[in-house]
């Protein structure tokens, strides 16, 4: 052993579980083996993370963790949702014949009775955290952005909570960081302390950390002492391989769009014989709108071709392109950001209930939470540099449950070429990092001790001696007492 693994082990203490355990006869006779053995985990520990692939039910899981965790401690438990995604969540636990009683409610004044209260993280304002004994962050994606209002409300509304479990699809491969974020929220070891121990400053950007080469072991060690990561139920070992969980096959087709007149005029008066074919960000929407027309036009050409009958979602980016589309497509719905909740709500159970053929929205309106197996034909017209939204959107449909073959067209014109081979090379990044966190598992996840402890830190947060590269995170410290 090295001197800086015994350093690393020298700086970890065990943290019992503070949860308790039920035997597999007492988990929902509904729940696949999988299931039934990562609830009972998630019951264990009282503090973890379900990252699992869109489709491989983690509602079925959060209902019946929050079951038990009602019924053990005599008090409710809340679990917070996406928008739209609560009723629909209530719905599935009549499905799922969960043993209590689950309500959707929009204020602390609707909960009554409830065990089990759902509702959206836009309503957590409206209810007081002190009186839920458990809390479930489904989708918790949202926790992604440190320096965020959101994060920072959760932790403090949580941090005495004693049950917590945040679940959603594996993070976004380009920030390891997200991890750590899951972690400060559970209460198992502070950022800050996961970015010292784990992680460097990028010297490509700011404020941005990557994780060190020789930490990456023990880092996916630690990582699955309190997170089930998986991308198949197999992952968590031959025992629990299953049918059902194949999915059919995903077209993705490209419709590379020509430049347009206007791009090649613009070239040209800015003394380029060609257009520039590698926009940036802020670049971007300007290349966007000069496609927008043949892109709409595209799109119209694709719903179309499409029978009658035939459910579709239309993937936009931006408000004048989602104008657009709706005077091309009129007999569309449109769920857009400055709506209410209650009409966002609408139109996209009306959509999830098939009232509505096509759907026109952006990824982060809908592209979390929602199950939309029944469609399987959607279009983004344009592309973006943001995989994860990309790669959520797509998980709307193609999930485990879908019985199609999935067609996701993807409009971008010539000079967006760069911006979609940077999608490509996050879609490769993410897989590589899939496969590091099932490697995990299968080395050091939940069964491999039935009794393993979560790794927490020796310290407190506070009393953390910085590196230099981590100062610029000053502000986000200042988020915490704040």
């Amino acid at each position: 052993m090295s001197d800086y693994q015994q350093f690393l082990i020298n700086k970890f203490q065990t943290a019992k579980p503070i949860g308790f355990e039920v035997s597999e006869s007492d988990i929902n006779p509904k729940a696949f083996k999988f299931q039934n053995a990562t609830i009972r985990w998630g019951l264990y520990l009282a503090r973890a993370a379900y990252f699992q692939e869109c489709g491989m039910g983690k509602s079925l899981q959060e209902l019946e963790w929050a079951r038990h965790v009602t019924q053990h401690t005599k008090r409710p438990v809340i679990i917070l949702e996406p928008l739209a995604v609560a009723q629909q969540t209530v719905s599935e636990a009549g499905k799922f014949d969960i043993q209590a009683d689950v309500q959707y409610a929009r204020s602390q004044d609707e909960v009554g009775s409830a065990q089990i209260v759902v509702t959206n993280y836009e309503r957590l304002h409206l209810f007081d955290p002190a009186r839920f004994s458990g809390v479930v962050l489904d989708e918790a994606s949202i926790l992604k952005n440190l320096g965020g209002k959101t994060f920072w409300r959760l932790v403090r509304a949580f941090a005495d909570t004693r049950f917590k479990l945040v679940a959603t699809a594996t993070p976004a491969p380009n920030d390891f960081v997200e991890f750590s974020n899951q972690s400060t929220f559970l209460g198992i070891m502070h950022f800050k302390e996961v970015l010292a121990r784990w992680f460097m400053g990028d010297s490509k950007l700011a404020r941005s950390a990557i994780l060190k080469k020789h930490a990456e072991a023990d880092f996916w060690r630690w990582l699955t002492s309190w997170a089930v990561c998986l991308s198949t139920p197999a992952d968590l070992g031959p025992e629990y391989a299953m049918h059902g969980y194949d999915l059919p096959p995903l077209h993705l087709l490209e419709h590379r769009l020509s430049a347009s007149q206007d791009t090649i005029d613009r070239a040209h008066r800015e003394g380029m014989l060609l257009p520039d074919t590698n926009p940036n960000s802020t670049t971007l929407h300007k290349v966007k709108r000069e496609s927008l027309k043949d892109r709409v036009h595209k799109a119209l050409e694709l719903v179309e071709a499409l029978p009658t009958d035939a459910p579709c979602i239309v993937w936009c980016d931006t408000n004048y392109e989602a104008d657009a589309l709706m005077k091309a497509l009129p007999q569309s719905i449109e769920v857009r950001g400055s709506h209410t909740l209650e009409q966002k709500e609408d139109r996209l159970n009306a959509f999830t209930m098939g009232k509505e053929r096509l759907l026109i929205t952006k990824p982060e309106i809908a592209g979390f939470g929602l199950n939309w197996q029944h469609c399987a034909d959607m279009v983004f017209v344009g592309v973006s540099f943001s995989f994860e939204k990309t790669y959520q959107a797509l998980r709307r449909s193609y999930r485990f449950g879908q019985t199609k073959p999935v067609n996701a067209h993807l409009i971008y014109a010539e000079t967006e070429g760069s911006v979609l081979a940077i999608l490509k090379a996050k879609q490769r990044a993410f897989a590589e990092q899939q496969q590091k966190m099932n490697a995990a598992m299968l080395e050091h996840g939940l069964f491999r001790s039935s009794k393993k402890p979560v790794l927490a830190s020796a310290q407190g947060a506070k009393s953390i001696i910085l590196p230099a590269w981590l100062k610029s995170y000053s502000e986000l410290e200042e988020g915490l007492s704040a």
